[in-house]
Parts: C-alpha cells; sequence; structure tokens
C-alpha cells in the first residue's frame, strides 16, 4: 500500500551546513613605519541558528545557517481547526503545551543551553516523537484525507519536521519567533499611528520603527 504524506526521522540533522566561511577586514598599523594597512582574514565560524516560519524565501541563498522554523506557526493551523477536528486537535495542542511548559521550566531553572538542550531531549523528544507517529497514523490508517483540512495542517508539519523540532538537537535553538514578532507589530502599530502626522515628525517615526 501506497503511503500517503511524510515521515521524516526526528533526529534528522539540519538541513543547512554547519559552518560558513566569513572574510573580515581589519586594519592594522606597523609599528615601525607608522603606516596603516588593511588585512583579509578568514574564520570559520559556526553557523548561526536562523528562527523563521515555514516560508521557502526566508531562507538565505549566500551563506549557511542552522534553520529552525516556528513551532508556533505550525501549531496556529490546528487552533483554526478545533471545532471542525476537537478530538485530533486536542492530542497536537496538549502535546505542544507540554513542550512549552518544559521550556518554560528552562527559563525558571536558570538552565544554560546545554542543560535545557538535556532536559528538552529527556522531556520533550518522546512527545515529539509520539506527535509524528500519531500524524503519520492518520494517513496510515486512512483516518484523515490528506487533502482535507487536517491533513493539510499535518503535512504542514511533516514536511517541515526537522526544522520544527531543531531544538531536540541544537543548544538555544528556540521554539519560535514570538518575542520577534511582537516587536515588529509594535513598531508596524507606531508607524500606522504616526502616519498622518507633519512629515517631519513621520520621518522620526519612521527612523524610530
Amino acid at each position: 500500500m501506497r503511503r500517503l504524506g511524510r515521515s521524516l526521522p526526528l533526529a534528522a540533522r539540519p538541513r543547512r551546513l554547519p559552518y560558513r566561511k566569513q572574510k573580515v577586514v581589519s586594519s592594522t598599523t606597523d609599528s615601525a613605519t607608522g603606516q596603516t594597512g588593511r588585512v583579509h582574514r578568514i574564520f570559520t565560524l559556526p553557523a548561526p541558528i536562523q528562527m523563521c516560519d515555514g516560508l521557502s524565501r526566508n531562507v538565505p541563498s549566500d551563506f549557511d545557517t542552522l534553520l529552525s522554523q516556528c513551532i508556533t506557526h505550525a501549531r496556529r493551523k490546528y487552533v483554526e481547526l478545533t471545532e471542525t477536528f476537537p478530538e485530533q486537535v486536542r492530542f497536537v495542542l496538549e502535546t505542544l503545551r507540554e513542550v512549552y511548559i518544559t521550556d518554560a521550566r528552562a527559563r525558571t531553572e536558570g538552565l544554560d543551553p546545554e542543560q535545557r538542550l538535556q532536559l528538552h531531549q529527556n522531556e520533550s523528544a518522546p512527545r515529539m516523537a509520539a506527535l509524528e507517529r500519531w500524524m503519520q497514523g492518520q494517513f496510515d490508517q486512512r483516518i484523515i484525507e490528506p487533502n482535507s483540512s487536517l491533513g493539510a495542517a499535518i503535512l504542514y508539519m511533516q514536511k517541515r519536521w526537522p526544522e520544527l523540532t531543531l531544538f531536540l538537537r541544537v543548544a538555544d535553538a528556540p521554539l519560535d519567533n514570538n518575542v520577534c514578532e511582537r516587536i515588529l507589530k509594535k513598531a508596524i502599530l507606531h508607524r500606522k499611528t504616526h502616519s498622518s502626522i507633519a512629515p517631519s515628525t513621520a520621518r522620526a517615526s519612521a527612523t524610530f520603527s
């Protein structure tokens, strides 16, 4: 029987390269002559963690990142289906709630990134593995059709599973992009509020935003 959907292993490695080379131009002064020159150095730096939503245009093409995608965006697709598929959605939301409770405990206890990673591997990894099995089971057992609204929510999460679960493999990888989104919303609201004022004040507002 042909398998519907796509199941990705929890331990799959990030698809972006883990290191990148960066050219740094610095100035140096010859102690004997007092002349200043430019020096080009090549450093090998760890690739930064990039948190974003699932849009492909968010992935840079000119350097490598460890791609982490926002659990909140994936969760939102299930929240929209609470009235249509209450039982199925409840399982997903309760699973993700426990993951967030674990992450909040890591902050409350002041855990460092490695300790937080270990805590998530001990507590969140089994929950996320159960969620991954549940999603594939909805298709394998023909409980949910892939072309249904719930099927689309499952496929969205399956397609991005390695990126959504980066926090289980990489220390300090976030669960979501909520902090940045809240900051951006404040800037947008500020700009809208001052859009009808004098041009000089509007320019200052735009700079602030």
